[in-house]
């Protein structure tokens, strides 16, 4: 992330409408909490590093740091459902059936089981639908 996130000391989410919704300065986080590790605090002593990073790369990093038979990448897909596949007597495409998360998608694909699957699809979450049936309006 170092290499390349942005160094963050400050977190400030707005509403399109110019409305606060966060304002966190990370100094004085680290003031009244602490820290976790002492590998996180900035050799100048002015906080913890923290870093900021566009969604794509954060992906990329990620997914680059795992070994390349643990990761299935569905990008520019819509989940349409999730369920237990041995609850549900689900099967893959390829006839599978083992305990896990079958992940249904919009092109019709079963793809699946997981052990974990992790969704960041952003405030208008496809998957936090999925989920939890009655949820907030995002701002």
């Amino acid at each position: 992330l170092r290499a390349t996130g942005q160094e963050c000391k400050r977190v400030l989410s707005r509403t399109v409408d110019g409305e606060t919704l966060l304002d966190i300065d990370i100094a004085e986080v680290v003031k009244r909490f602490g820290v976790v590790s002492q590998d996180l605090i900035r050799k100048d002593g002015a906080g913890l590093h923290s870093f900021t990073i566009m969604r794509d790369e954060l992906q990329r990093v990620l997914i680059e740091a795992l070994p390349k038979d643990l990761v299935e990448f569905h990008p520019s897909t819509t989940l349409q459902d999730l369920t237990d596949s041995t609850a549900a007597d689900e099967y893959t495409d390829e006839g599978n059936q083992a305990p896990g998360v079958m992940c249904k998608f919009e092109d019709g694909r079963t793809m699946g089981p997981y052990d974990l699957v992790v969704a960041a699809d952003g405030i208008n979450s496809a998957v936090r639908q999925v989920c939890i049936s009655e949820q907030p309006k995002s701002k």
